[in-house]
């Protein structure tokens, strides 16, 4: 029994040792995996405003699972071998985020972002300038700034002389398909002296979108202009003078005003024009010069507005030898 009591006390000590091994090298490996694992924590914004967006779906690959931020747009991802991941930050009305991010061992990773909110394209037209109003036609633009998602099957201008016209009024279509930018209509069939109010308008499948409104007015009904002629004096072998008195535009602008003269009575198509310096109600006087001696002429005098000309009452005379 003597010979066993070392044994057995070797036998002891083994066994002691053993376990204190065991548990020094479960130490040292659990030690070690911690050390090869880090984290990734970080806070989302909205990059126009700064303020912390919440409910933003972060994912991570290859991990391949997912979490939310919170009311401080924060997120983590705790206990990350070490690598490389991808994070990925989706919320509804903002612009997808795609980041990569390295993981180092025992220490955490800021992954921010700041998410642009998404812009939806609306079709957008406005109008422009009103130019060359008559008393029938007047010209308009309109510009798309945006043509939006659907396909435009229309556009132009719409008008009439009450407010807030609609494709449902007179319109101008120019079309499908456009392109952003300028465009122009003919605006065709108006009525002198009279207030129109005109929108441009471009029309999808399941709407149509209008300018704010702009209003012209159409000028007064043009007539023919009226002038009166005086007897020619002044009469030489040459030449002799006349006046006229132009005594009406007729709503128009007038565009000449002067004398005429043939050796054939009423000939205004082969007869002779002078026209005076100035093109304005009142009377003037020119001298028609150049003639022969001792010759019958036919002398009047005219006005011209935009739509007509006019002529004064004819005298004749015979210059001298």
């Amino acid at each position: 029994m003597d010979n066993q009591k070392p044994n057995f006390i070797l036998l002891k000590f083994m066994k002691t040792n053993s376990f204190l091994l065991f548990f020094v090298l479960l130490s040292i490996t659990i030690f070690s995996c911690t050390k090869q694992h880090g984290s990734i924590e970080g806070v989302i914004t909205n990059t126009e405003t700064g303020i912390f967006l919440e409910n933003v779906v972060v994912t991570i690959t290859p991990e391949n699972y997912n979490t939310l931020t919170d009311a401080s747009g924060s997120f983590n991802f705790a206990d990350l071998p070490k690598g490389i991941y991808t994070l990925t930050a989706i919320i509804e009305g903002y612009e997808t985020k795609i980041a990569d991010f390295d993981v180092v061992p025992d220490e955490t990773t800021t992954a921010n972002f700041s998410l642009s909110p998404y812009l939806e394209k609306v079709l957008t037209v406005t109008i422009g300038e009103i130019s060359n109003i008559t008393q029938k036609n007047a010209v308009a633009t309109g510009n798309i700034t945006d043509l939006g998602e659907e396909t435009i099957l229309s556009y132009g201008h719409c008008w009439a002389t009450t407010s807030m016209p609609t494709i449902n009024d007179y319109l101008s279509y120019l079309g499908m398909n456009p392109d952003t930018g300028v465009y122009t209509s003919n605006i065709t069939g108006l009525q002198a002296e009279t207030d129109y109010y005109i929108r441009a308008y471009a029309g999808t499948a399941t709407d149509t979108i209008y300018s704010e409104q702009i209003t012209f007015t159409t000028p007064q009904e043009i007539d023919a202009p009226t002038i009166t002629t005086n007897v020619p004096v002044n009469i030489t072998a040459n030449s002799a003078d006349c006046s006229g008195n132009v005594t009406s535009d007729g709503g128009g602008t007038i565009i000449h005003r002067g004398i005429c003269w043939s050796t054939t009575s009423y000939d205004f198509f082969n007869a002779t024009y002078k026209n005076a310096e100035t093109n304005e109600l009142g009377s003037f006087t020119l001298s028609a010069t150049g003639l022969l001696p001792n010759t019958t002429y036919y002398i009047n005098t005219f006005v011209t507005n935009e739509i007509v000309t006019s002529y004064g009452q004819e005298f004749s005379f015979t210059t001298t030898n």
